[in-house]
């Protein structure tokens, strides 16, 4: 059974998703399909994601091994920042190097800096006020769906839903400034609140609070899509908004075919939120597929193993029931020729 791979990522927003069908595995355009049993999200699953994928060693060993990620995750661990914040975590999650990253935390500092003495100068509502510096310092260049982390917005000025979102929220952390970000099906916007009134915000519109009620209702209709009901749209923490950078990096790995690491990445993103649903889909997609390919490369034990774990996690999963068959099928095929083999060279070793 052959799996095809294709990829394919709208340019609305650059947080992409993965669609499973059995035998196929593609990019949806920002939806997230899964013609088989999908994940429920959540503490349970976490948990036995944990159990059965995180301590088996060919998975373990793609997990972050950089000191700095792994402190940056142990704090991040209870669901909170104690030593680190939310920009400097996003930094780190870039596997950029330390001489990059101190490069863009001196960046940061001068805009938070330059964003405090703005804010103290002007009467405008903080959130507004903020808004407006980061589109004219910060966000300075083109929408790139690809663009989705914070170094690269800050070197060249394009931004995407997740790194404006990760760039509002972090700084208005930074200048006391209400705001959280709010997770929508295949988008990221933010929220920020004044007067006890929630005020929702599309990062990636610069004219954003210069616009009538009508057109940014119609704005985050389009950057939503037509079917985004309201109940599927959850408010992150800042531990949890770091969840999609991780899931994001999955997607990427996902192109190149690494599927261990897009597992880890997914993995990960579950750790900074259990309530990830597609993360959790993603996770054992993943599994699934590299556990397909090691088949089809002959590494039937390998194969055999991951879907075992997989399915430990997600027992009714169809995608991973469907190749269960399809590995044992070809641990039989691969039986039946060895014994054919050795039968015919015995046959052959007797004829005189």
């Amino acid at each position: 059974m052959d799996r095809t791979y294709a990829h394919n990522r709208s340019s609305r927003d650059g947080i992409a998703t993965i669609s499973v069908a059995v035998g196929v595995l593609t990019f949806a355009a920002l939806s997230l399909v899964v013609a088989s049993t999908p994940a429920l999200a959540g503490e349970n699953l976490a948990r036995r994601a944990e159990r059965h994928l995180a301590t088996f060693s060919a998975l373990a060993e793609r997990l972050p091994m950089s000191p700095d990620e792994q402190s940056m995750l142990a704090d991040a661990a209870d669901g909170r920042w104690d030593t680190f914040d939310l920009l400097t975590a996003a930094l780190i999650s870039e596997n950029s190097s330390r001489a990059e990253r101190r490069r863009a935390s001196q960046q940061l500092d001068e805009h938070v800096a330059a964003a405090r003495k703005q804010l103290a100068s002007s009467d405008a509502a903080p959130a507004e006020n903020l808004f407006a510096y980061l589109h004219e310092h910060v966000l300075t260049g083109r929408f790139s769906p690809e663009c989705h982390t914070v170094g690269r917005t800050l070197e060249s000025g394009a931004f995407n839903c997740l790194s404006g979102t990760l760039l509002f929220v972090g700084l208005a952390q930074r200048c006391d400034v209400s705001a959280q970000a709010v997770l929508a099906p295949s988008h990221v916007y933010a929220r920020t609140s004044s007067g006890g009134v929630a005020h929702d915000v599309e990062t990636t519109c610069p004219t954003w609070f210069l616009e009538p009620a009508g057109r940014r209702l119609a704005w985050m209709r389009s950057a939503l899509g037509d079917e985004s009901p309201l109940a599927r749209h959850r408010p992150l923490t800042s531990v949890e908004l770091l969840a999609v950078v991780y899931y994001n990096r999955g997607v990427e790995c996902f192109a190149r075919r690494d599927f261990a690491a897009a597992a880890a990445d997914n993995l990960v993103a579950l750790r900074l939120d259990a309530n990830n649903a597609a993360a959790a889909d993603n996770l054992l997609a993943a599994v699934n597929n590299w556990a397909l390919e090691s088949a089809n490369q002959g590494r039937l034990d390998l194969a055999g193993e991951l879907i075992r774990r997989g399915r430990g996690v997600a027992p009714d999963r169809v995608d991973l029931q469907a190749s269960q068959r399809y590995v044992a099928g070809r641990a039989q095929f691969s039986t039946t020729r060895r014994t054919s083999s050795q039968g015919l060279a015995r046959s052959d070793s007797n004829t005189p």
